[in-house]
């Protein structure tokens, strides 16, 4: 879910960009621009100009616009993707590409508003729904139609307050140190881990070849407004 990830997105709903001198212009649909999407357009706005202009882009109808991957076809690997799945390759336990982010939720938690949330983020974003193949002896990568995650709940209440904390390091280790399956496992999965009635640990496991830095402020910022409007 990297910037030009974002961008494809945005051409699949039929937001268009395009700049004029080095004002960045955009046209979209009536109500499929979001908030959500002005603030990164926004937060982002240097680094759209900058690849816009590395695309020379042109101000007439004919512009250069993003074009949208098409998600009913197996598309190459790029160069990072390739050098990640070569060692997974050499090495399907190595977890050293594995990311885990936990975020600590204080008041009462809508787990359902926080899963709903979550599946409507992986049905925006294709990278998140790819696994990697092999196709005639290369690897492509293979975007699901849909996926529904799941987000299981472990209640640890029943621990001393003393333990949970160690618990939690635990369990975040676990899942750290699992390995994914490129050809057939989510390469987003989640897990809440239930302190108390008031506070949860939300644990965001992911592998590197579909995240990168900047996913992570796009799923912050996501999580919230999609959490915000459903519970």
């Amino acid at each position: 879910m990297n910037l030009n990830q974002f961008l494809a997105e945005l051409a699949q709903r039929g937001i268009k960009l395009w700049l004029e001198g080095d004002t960045l212009r955009f046209r979209a649909p009536k109500g499929v621009l979001t908030s959500e999407d002005r603030d990164l357009l926004v937060l982002h706005k240097p680094k759209i100009i900058s690849l816009l202009s590395q695309n020379n882009t042109t101000t007439n109808d004919t512009a250069q616009t993003i074009v949208p991957i098409s998600e009913q076809r197996e598309i190459p690997l790029s160069f990072p993707q390739e050098q990640l799945w070569f060692l997974s390759q050499l090495d399907p336990n190595n977890v050293s590409y594995n990311e885990l982010f936990a975020l600590r939720f204080l008041g009462v938690l809508n787990i359902v508003a926080l899963e709903q949330s979550l599946n409507k983020i992986v049905a925006r974003h294709a990278a998140l729904r790819t696994n990697f193949a092999t196709v005639n002896g290369l690897p492509v990568q293979v975007i699901a139609e849909s996926l529904i995650l799941t987000v299981p709940v472990i209640d640890l209440r029943n621990l001393p307050a003393s333990d949970r904390e160690i618990e939690v390091q635990r369990l975040a280790t676990e899942q750290a140190q699992k390995p994914f399956n490129l050809v057939s496992d989510p390469l987003i999965q989640a897990t809440v881990l239930k302190l108390t009635d008031t506070e949860h640990i939300f644990l965001l496991r992911t592998h590197h070849i579909v995240w990168d830095g900047w996913s992570l402020g796009v799923m912050a910022q996501e999580l919230a407004a999609f959490y915000n409007n459903l519970s």
